[in-house]
Order: structure tokens, then C-alpha cells, then sequence
């Protein structure tokens, strides 16, 4: 991929690869989240997502996009 997509992209290695690893596999496993959907975390702490990733528009925007780059439509 070009160095501008990936410029935000954290490289890890070691230990960070396993501190990046905590927080999915704490709600992959454990029961105090298991009934727990549609959230965003930050640890074990439940968040709320940037706003950015709120925005109606940019939503819309990345479907189209991930619709026209898979060749699947939605209508």
C-alpha cells in the first residue's frame, strides 16, 4: 500500500503486539462482556467512537466505497 495509507497504522513488534492484543481478546473471552454488542473499547472500559466515525456522511461514503471496491450493491 502507498506510505500515505499507512502513515497513521502503528508498526508494533514484541511487547506492543501483545499490549495491542489485550482489549480484543479481554471481550473475545471474557464473560463480564459477553452480552455486550455493538460497543467501542478502549482497555476493558467502554468508550464512545470518535466523531468522525459518527458522521452520517462519512458513514454513507465509506459504504459506497467498500460497495464499489467488492463489486457488491446494496439496492
Amino acid at each position: 500500500p502507498p506510505k500515505s495509507c499507512m502513515r497513521n497504522f502503528p508498526v508494533w513488534s514484541g511487547s506492543r503486539r501483545k499490549m495491542g492484543a489485550k482489549t480484543p481478546i479481554y471481550i473475545a473471552t471474557s464473560q463480564a462482556v459477553a452480552a455486550i454488542s455493538g460497543e467501542y473499547f478502549e482497555g476493558k472500559q467502554i468508550v464512545r467512537s470518535s466523531a468522525l466515525s459518527r458522521n452520517r456522511h462519512v458513514q454513507e461514503r465509506l459504504w459506497k466505497i467498500a460497495e464499489d471496491l467488492t463489486g457488491l450493491s446494496g439496492a
